[in-house]
């Protein structure tokens, strides 16, 4: 009976920011996880001790959950996270919507939100998001710099889900937009010519190439700004969500004001100083009257 009492009172004694919170359950899917993994093992195994942020394994959902952890110590929240894979995100959305989750393992536009769930400061800001146009190697868009209008003569593919994409080639001016659901099959209906080209993330080394089945290259020297922002999402529904969201966003305040944030999107080349120059190929600049 003392032996319990003993322990109970170093419970209470003991100040809350040292006791252990339970896990935080974060949805993503496995190949994503992989990337995660593989980076924190890289870097000493702990994310919380990451300071370099360059990585051949450092893709934009695998910074995200770094920053997300270390943000959250920041805000004075001791936790875990136990991953939950999913096999897609609009199926990781859906469940975190439901409260079956904390947290989702990346980031997501702004108008993925809605009131069952809370929505951080940026991430990524407005403005400081690209992507590139790929075509296969047999594609005219590869024999010159094109220009919007050259662009919009040409059919796009891009991922089912890809919401955000197809409204900004949209309004862009593509009138056919061609989707596919996964990777695979995006590259698979380029190489037989059901689509011209697609839009995708910078690589780290601008050279490089995806893997794919229709030697799919880089157009060089354009690129597509989105002038949207991404954020992180928290459920409403889930219990302790309001705690996870407020010590979140309390460490990424801190991040954004010492540049730790800014260091990382630089450092892994989700905001790829390499194509800072190259022509913006939507939104057009106004013309000046």
């Amino acid at each position: 009976m003392k032996i319990f009492i003993y322990i109970l009172f170093a419970i209470l004694l003991c100040p809350a920011s040292l006791r252990a919170e339970p896990p935080i359950y974060v949805a993503g899917i496995e190949l994503n996880k992989e990337t995660y993994d593989k980076m924190v093992s890289e870097k000493g195994g702990n994310p919380l001790e990451i300071h370099d942020y360059s990585s051949p394994h450092a893709s934009r959902p695998a910074i995200a959950l770094i920053i997300m952890q270390q943000a959250l110590s920041l805000g004075g929240m001791n936790a875990k996270f136990e991953f939950i894979p999913y096999p897609n995100y609009t199926r990781c959305i859906s469940e975190l919507k439901k409260g079956k989750v904390h947290i989702l393992a990346t980031d997501m536009w702004e108008d993925q939100f809605d009131n069952t769930v809370y929505k951080t400061s940026p991430f990524i800001s407005k403005g400081e998001f690209e992507k590139g146009i790929y075509a296969c190697d047999y594609s005219e868009l590869l024999k010159k710099t094109p220009n919007l209008s050259d662009l919009i003569q040409h059919v796009p593919i891009v991922g089912m889900s890809w919401e955000l994409d197809r409204k900004t080639l949209r309004r862009m001016g593509n009138k056919i937009i061609q989707t596919a659901p996964t990777y695979p099959l995006i590259f698979e209906m380029l190489a037989r010519k059901r689509a011209d080209y697609t839009i995708l993330e910078f690589p780290k080394d601008i050279n490089s190439s995806y893997l794919n089945t229709c030697g799919l290259q880089l157009v060089k020297g354009v690129k597509i700004k989105f002038p949207y922002s991404r954020h992180f999402m928290i459920s409403k529904k889930r219990k302790r969500g309001k705690k996870i969201y407020e010590a979140l966003e309390k460490g990424l305040q801190i991040m954004r004001n010492n540049g730790t944030l800014y260091r990382a999107l630089h450092q892994a080349n989700i905001i790829n100083d390499r194509v800072r120059d190259w022509k913006i190929i939507w939104p057009e600049k106004p013309q000046n009257n």
